[in-house]
């Protein structure tokens, strides 16, 4: 897994029907599978031109991930957050160069997922022996949408997204306030967007339910170098309205 992230926004939406309207159209559909909603364990997974052991721990709200790769000592952490059966992350070695967000599910045994990092279009597959790829669809929830947040110290917060698709990827621009700006790509199925941004010293992870016009999810930061530590990021929320 070759992921980076510098300044940068992450957005991937996974959920449901795949149907136009809502996350997307001609993907994955996942409504017919029976989706586990408890990722914890330990995974063995084939990205192709990599082999890994994924362990995911829950850790209050959120879970905690590591992915050991065979024959190399270098290892990735993440943090996750699962909302309708999807698994959304976060994840970077601890030095910061590598960064990146993925997205899984789970049918029985079996996970599957696709990752993207931030700095380059492409995206990439790792999964359980037996178990299916997952496409994405082609976004059609482009526009602009107010945000509205609350920090996990209490404190409020306004903003703006505005997302642009492109084939089966789509960029985003979210503002906070009046200095701050994040930009990256991602990718859509579903009602379940994962959105993943940040520095090369920071990371974070922002988890959404689509509700036709509107957004609603959770979110958690990290310094990137305590990816790695197993307790808990405190959470804060957020909501976002399409503008006409």
């Amino acid at each position: 897994m070759k992921k980076t992230l510098i300044f940068t926004l992450l957005i991937v939406v996974f959920g449901g029907v795949a149907l136009t309207g809502c996350g997307g159209k001609e993907g994955t559909d996942i409504s017919a599978m029976e989706l586990d909603s408890d990722f914890a364990g330990v995974y063995k997974v084939d990205g192709g031109d990599y082999a890994a052991d994924v362990t995911i721990e829950k850790t209050g709200k959120h879970y905690h991930m590591l992915w050991e790769f065979d024959g190399s000592a270098s290892k990735t952490y993440g943090k996750g957050i699962e909302l309708n059966g999807v698994l959304g992350a976060v994840f970077a070695d601890i030095a910061g160069f590598d960064v990146g967000a993925i997205i899984y599910i789970k049918e029985g045994d079996g996970l599957t997922g696709v990752w993207t990092p931030v700095e380059s279009p492409g995206l990439s597959f790792e999964k359980t022996p037996g178990t299916k790829s997952i496409s994405p669809a082609r976004p059609d929830n482009k526009g602009t949408y107010k945000t509205t947040g609350k920090r996990p110290d209490g404190s409020e917060y306004e903003g703006e997204l505005v997302v642009k698709s492109f084939g089966k990827r789509f960029s985003a621009t979210w503002k906070i306030g009046e200095d701050e700006v994040l930009e990256g790509s991602g990718m859509a199925l579903g009602n379940v967007l994962v959105l993943g941004y940040g520095a090369k010293k920071e990371t974070s992870l922002a988890v959404y339910e689509i509700k036709g016009s509107e957004l609603e999810g959770s979110w958690l930061h990290s310094e990137t170098i305590w990816l790695s530590k197993e307790s808990a990021l405190p959470m804060g929320t957020e909501s976002c309205v399409k503008q006409q």
